[in-house]
């Protein structure tokens, strides 16, 4: 139960902080962005044309319904075979990143940091979609008054999460894992103590 709570610890904190924050703003996004008009249709995802300029010329809140991966990834898929897809990988990347952490043991603080923002921003986005039937996205960075003016794809704060948690493991990861490994072999191939031998004493034995 200890090794449990040292190697779940982190990442479940990280979990519930992280899709309680991206719930929350999206359901910020829905009440405050979404009831603009007139709505444009973009097939893969549906926007109004309705936003809150943070900063003019690069940062924009903007209400956006995908019903594609992260970042609007997979939208020449069909919805029919989109949408089932996405979730079963959603639920295999949360289970197969439970499985990496049990592997890593309770040593690997920076792997539980970088997975557990990885499980909190999978989490978030997964609830949108087996609730929503698509992922809410609201955060709009683009470069406009240049030519050519750029849009990065919307996305949201599960989306973050999950790509800070993903450059965490490309950068730290490796260095990580060796290190553990390392104090695993280290520890299998420590001497066992041996008890200390029992001697009678002869005091008193006449």
């Amino acid at each position: 139960m200890t090794n449990f709570r040292k190697i779940y610890t982190r990442p479940a904190v990280l979990l519930v902080v992280i899709t309680i924050l991206d719930q929350w703003s999206k359901v910020w996004a829905m009440e405050r962005l979404s009831r603009a008009e007139p709505w444009l249709q973009y097939g893969w995802a549906r926007t109004p044309d309705g936003f809150i300029k943070v900063i003019d010329s690069w940062f924009w809140f903007r209400y956006a319904e995908n019903r594609a991966a992260a970042f609007s990834l997979t939208q020449s898929i069909p919805e029919w075979i989109r949408m089932p897809l996405l979730i079963l990988v959603s639920i295999g990347a949360i289970i197969g990143v439970l499985i990496w952490l049990k592997r890593l043991g309770p040593g690997a603080r920076i792997m539980q940091i970088s997975l557990g923002l990885i499980l909190g921003g999978a989490l978030g986005n997964l609830i949108d979609r087996v609730r929503l039937g698509y992922v809410v996205d609201f955060i709009d960075w683009h470069l406009r008054g240049v030519n050519p003016s750029y849009t990065f794809p919307t996305f949201n704060v599960a989306d973050s999460a999950i790509v800070c948690g993903g450059i965490l493991v490309l950068l730290l990861g490796g260095r990580e894992e060796r290190r553990v490994k390392e104090q695993q072999e280290a520890g299998a191939g420590a001497p066992e103590e041996q008890p200390a031998p029992v001697t009678e004493s002869l005091q008193g034995e006449g």
